[in-house]
C-alpha cells in the first residue's frame, strides 16, 4: 500500500514538474514574440484572416477602378501573398484556410492585436507537451517521455516559427495531435475520430500534411471499424478545404499554391542537393547523433515492428517530400520539416532506453553508471546543440526584427502626401495590412510598359515614391527610370520620390 502511495506521489511530483516546464517555456515565448507581421508570410496570413472574419474571400482591387487602370496591369497592385482572383479584378490570399481560421478565433477573444500572435507559443507549448504523450503511448518511461518532450523543445527552428505569425508550427502541432489520437485509437474507436479531425485541421493548415497519412496507418489501429471513424472525423474538414478552394481559386481542388514559379516547384532533380542540406541542418540543431539513432530504431527488435515503422516513416515521408522542393538555401528552411521532427526526438529517447537496458544487463555495478553518463551525456549534447544555434542566430529577437515592418510603414505614410503611388514589394504585404495601400509592386513593372503608366498616373495627379530594402535597390534600377531622389530612411529601409516629367 505505502509502494502504491509512494508511486503515486512521485508520478505527480514528477507531472507537476513537467507542467512547470511547460510553463516556464511557455513564458519565455510569450514575452519574445513578434507581436507584428512583415513579409509575405506572416503579412499574407494575417490580412488574409481579416479578409476572412470580414466576410469576403476575393477581394477587389481598388486601385483598377480608382485609377481607371485596365486589368492587364492588375498585379501592379496585389501585395505579397495574394494572387490574382478567378473572378475579373479581384485578388485572393495564396495561402491555405487553416492558420487565418485559428486567428479569427483567436481575435475574438483577445482581439487583433494579440489573438493571432498567440498562435505561435501555444502551438509550441502544446506540441511540446504531445511529443511527450505520444512517447508515453509509446510505452517510454516517464523521464524518457521528457526527454524525448525537451529535446524536440530545443529545436531552434520550432523557437523561431513559435515567435512568429507563421504555418510551421502549427502543422507540428495538428500532426502530434494525429499521432497522439492514432495511437490511442487502440482502446477505442473514438480517438480514431480524433485523429481524423486533428489530420483535417493539419491540411487545412498546410495542405502537404496529407503525407502523414503513411505514417498515421501505422499508428491507427488496424481495424475498418477505426479506419472508419477517422475518415469520418476527417469529413468536416473535407468540406471546409473544398468549399474554400472553389470560392477562392475556382475550383475545389484548386489552391493559392498554383501560382507557385518554377523555381518553387517540387523536381526530384533536386533531391541530392536538399537530402545533403537537410542532414546537415538536422544534424547542427540536434546533433551528429540524431539521424543515425533515428535510422537504427528501424532495425531496433525489442521495439513492435509497427512502431518502428510508424517513428521511421513520420520523419522519412516529411524529410523526402521536401528534398523534392526549391527553396532550401538556409538553415529556416528545416521549418518544412517541423512536422516529423517529433520522431527523431522519441528515437532517441527509445534508444536511450534501450541504451541503458543493454548496459543494465552488464556484469557489475560500473557498467550500470557508464551508461547513465553516455545516456545523459547524449541528452545534454542534443539539447544544448540547439541551444547553441538559437543563440548563435539570436531567435528571441525576432520580435524587435519584425518590428521594423510597422514602424517603417508608418514612418513612409508620415511622409507620403495624398495621391501618391507607393513602389514596393518586401513592404507590399505590410503596407496592405498597415494602411498604407497605395501600392505598386516594382517587381512586376515591365520598363517598356512603365513610361505609359507614369504619364496616366501622373496627369491624374498622383506622385510616385518608392519604399525598399537595400537588397530591392540594385534590382528594381534594372526597371525603374533614373532620377530617383532619396527622401531618407528608417531602420535600414529608404524612401524614394520620383519628381513629376514636365
Amino acid at each position: 500500500m505505502f509502494e502504491v502511495e509512494r508511486e503515486t506521489k512521485a508520478a505527480w511530483t514528477f507531472r507537476g514538474l513537467v507542467a512547470v516546464l511547460l510553463v516556464g517555456y511557455g513564458v519565455l515565448l510569450f514575452f519574445h514574440k513578434s507581436t507584428s507581421v512583415g513579409g509575405s508570410d506572416s503579412s499574407g496570413y494575417l490580412n488574409a484572416a481579416r479578409a476572412i472574419a470580414s466576410g469576403r474571400v476575393l477581394e477587389p482591387i481598388d486601385a483598377l477602378a480608382r485609377l481607371k487602370q485596365p486589368v492587364s496591369r492588375q498585379r501592379l497592385f496585389i501585395p505579397l501573398g495574394y494572387i490574382p482572383g478567378h473572378r475579373t479584378g479581384t485578388m485572393v490570399t495564396m495561402y491555405p484556410i487553416g492558420l487565418p481560421l485559428q486567428a479569427i478565433a483567436l481575435a475574438a477573444i483577445f482581439g487583433w492585436s494579440v489573438g493571432p500572435f498567440l498562435i505561435g507559443p501555444l502551438s509550441a507549448v502544446v506540441s511540446v507537451l504531445l511529443v511527450y504523450l505520444c512517447a508515453r503511448e509509446l510505452d517510454l518511461p516517464r523521464l524518457a517521455a521528457a526527454a524525448a518532450a525537451a529535446m524536440f523543445a530545443s529545436v531552434p527552428v520550432l523557437t523561431f516559427f513559435a515567435l512568429q505569425l507563421m504555418s510551421d508550427v502549427p502543422a507540428a502541432l495538428w500532426a502530434l495531435a494525429a499521432v497522439w489520437l492514432a495511437l490511442k485509437s487502440r482502446g477505442s474507436a473514438l480517438w480514431a475520430a480524433g485523429a481524423g479531425m486533428a489530420f483535417g485541421i493539419g491540411v487545412l493548415v498546410r495542405p502537404s500534411s496529407a503525407i502523414l497519412l503513411l505514417p498515421l496507418a501505422f499508428a491507427l489501429a488496424p481495424s475498418i471499424r477505426a479506419w472508419a471513424a477517422f475518415l469520418a472525423g476527417g469529413i468536416p474538414a473535407a468540406c471546409v478545404f473544398l468549399t474554400f478552394n472553389r470560392a477562392a481559386y475556382g475550383g475545389p481542388l484548386r489552391t493559392g499554391y498554383s501560382e507557385i514559379s518554377a523555381e518553387s516547384s517540387f523536381s526530384l532533380a533536386n533531391l541530392p542537393s536538399r537530402l545533403a542540406h537537410y542532414a546537415y541542418w538536422i544534424s547542427a540543431m540536434m546533433s551528429p547523433l540524431i539521424l543515425p539513432v533515428w535510422l537504427a530504431a528501424a532495425f531496433d527488435r525489442l521495439r513492435p515492428l509497427r512502431r518502428r515503422l510508424l517513428l521511421f516513416s513520420w520523419f522519412a515521408v516529411f524529410y523526402l517530400f521536401y528534398s523534392t522542393y526549391g527553396p532550401y538555401e538556409t538553415w529556416w528552411y528545416t521549418r518544412y520539416l517541423l512536422p516529423g521532427i517529433p520522431a527523431l526526438a522519441i528515437a532517441a529517447a527509445v534508444a536511450g532506453v534501450d541504451l541503458l537496458a543493454w548496459f543494465r544487463n552488464r556484469p557489475g555495478s560500473a557498467a550500470r553508471r557508464v551508461g547513465k553518463w553516455v545516456v545523459a551525456a547524449s541528452f545534454v549534447l542534443v539539447c544544448g546543440k540547439g541551444i547553441r544555434v538559437a543563440h548563435r542566430f539570436d531567435l528571441l529577437d525576432v520580435g524587435r526584427g519584425e518590428s521594423a515592418y510597422p514602424e517603417t510603414v508608418r514612418w513612409a505614410a508620415a511622409r507620403v502626401p495624398a495621391r501618391s503611388l507607393v513602389l514596393a514589394m518586401q513592404f507590399s504585404g505590410a503596407m496592405r495590412c498597415y494602411g498604407l495601400r497605395e501600392l505598386v509592386r516594382w517587381d512586376w513593372i515591365d520598363p517598356k510598359d512603365f513610361p505609359v503608366f507614369r504619364r496616366e498616373t501622373e496627369a491624374a495627379g498622383y506622385r510616385f515614391y518608392a519604399l525598399m530594402l537595400p537588397f530591392e535597390v540594385e534590382q528594381a534600377t534594372q526597371l525603374l527610370p533614373k532620377g530617383w531622389k532619396f527622401v531618407g530612411s528608417n531602420r535600414g529601409a529608404s524612401l524614394f520620390e520620383l519628381p513629376p516629367e514636365r
